[in-house]
């Protein structure tokens, strides 16, 4: 019985001591560039935090996340992010999109704030367990801060459908982007695809034309999927 206990105690310590010494690296670079992208604005810095949110989600508790989602939007001071590395699930997008106001004045230094589901059709791990959108702690996100001529960049990969449907219907593959400009509304849009099969049902062509939500064509363009789109926002 006794070697049997040590033999239950080695594969526990076999199993767990390396997991634990892999979140504890993981943790050590989070910390590292949580203090390079404030103090030297590190574009790198900034890109190697939204990996590692998205690659080892789970090992970060909501308090860091949400400390850390705090700490990239606060010093957002590009026109273009990457959210996920290349290994990322599912098929890799790049958006390119310009502000206007109603007048066709583009607006340069908006800030937008965009999350989205993974390929799955889940914004989080847990999401597939609670049979919830957890919206509120996404695991894919970012900011950008359109330049001098309205334009913002986007990489990421492109969002699944909830696997749960609404009143029936399959809901549209979507990203999230909520623009915050100076004098205006809060504009808060979802990104649709023209060629996903939801969009081809009337009440989404509605409900995207009602809510100015931009409707989006990709090409091809090598291993990447891009498109390019325009959003007018209104006081």
């Amino acid at each position: 019985m006794r070697n049997f206990v040590q033999l239950q105690v080695m594969l526990f310590l076999l199993i767990t001591l390396p997991v634990l010494v892999f979140s504890q690296e993981v943790h050590q670079k989070a910390a590292f560039y949580r203090q390079e992208l404030p103090a030297n604005h590190s574009r790198a810095a900034c890109d190697s935090l939204h990996f590692l949110l998205a690659d080892h989600y789970q090992m970060f508790t909501p308090k860091e996340r949400a400390e850390t989602r705090n700490l990239l939007m606060v010093n957002t001071k590009w026109p273009d992010t990457r959210i996920c590395s290349d290994h990322e699930e599912g098929s890799h997008i790049h958006l390119k999109g310009k502000l206007l106001d109603e007048n066709g004045k583009a607006l340069s230094q908006v800030m937008i704030y965009f999350f989205q589901a993974d390929s799955h059709g889940y914004y989080s791990p847990d999401d597939s367990i609670h049979k919830s959108m957890g919206e509120q702690d996404p695991r894919l996100f970012g900011f950008v801060l359109t330049d001098a001529n309205g334009v913002f960049a986007i990489s990421s990969i492109r969002p699944a459908s909830y696997p749960v449907r609404y009143n029936g219907r399959t809901i549209p593959q979507h990203i999230h982007l909520n623009i915050t400009a100076k004098g205006y509304r809060e504009h808060k849009l979802q990104l649709v695809f023209d060629d996903d099969p939801a969009m081809h049902d009337q009440h989404w062509i509605d409900w995207a034309v009602e809510q100015n939500n931009p409707l989006v064509h990709l090409t091809v363009d090598g291993k990447i999927l891009s498109a390019a789109f325009q959003i007018v926002i209104s006081k």
